[in-house]
Formats: structure tokens, C-alpha cells, sequence
């Protein structure tokens, strides 16, 4: 269970980030089009990527423990009514 913890955490975390950097882009490209301040940089476009894809496959770990565990307690139940 620590694992599916450690996990699910790790997902938390980055969707976190993702979501707060995202922010800061939008905020950053409204602050531009309303003449207050410069365009975002490419660096925060890529930035953002980055903590998209890093998102994307801590789901894909948790996703790939919860079928293990899925089919671990399957194969459990399955044992015991034999």
C-alpha cells in the first residue's frame, strides 16, 4: 500500500504543477495582451510540456500498480473459493 501511496501522491504533485504553471502562462499571456508586460517565452511554453508529459506518465505508473493490485486480489479470490 506505501507504493499506491507514494503514487498517489506523486500524480497529486505533478497535477499540482501543471495546474499552477498553466496558470502562470495564461496570467502571463492576459498580462501581454492587455499591454502589461511581455509574451511568454518559449522556455514557459516548453516548461509547461514538460510538467504535462511528467503528469501524464505518473498517472500511467499508478494506473499500470492499480491493475497489478487489481489482478492480484482477483487471483486471491479466485484461489479461495477453490
Amino acid at each position: 500500500m506505501d507504493r499506491l501511496i507514494a503514487l498517489h501522491d506523486m500524480v497529486k504533485r505533478s497535477r499540482d504543477a501543471l495546474v499552477e504553471a498553466r496558470a502562470d502562462l495564461i496570467e502571463a499571456l492576459g498580462d501581454h495582451l492587455c499591454g502589461g508586460g511581455s509574451a511568454p517565452h518559449r522556455a514557459h511554453v516548453d516548461a509547461l510540456q514538460k510538467l504535462r508529459e511528467a503528469h501524464h506518465e505518473a498517472g500511467l505508473r499508478y494506473a499500470a500498480y492499480v491493475k497489478v493490485l487489481g489482478a492480484d486480489i482477483v487471483e486471491r479470490a479466485q484461489r479461495a473459493r477453490a
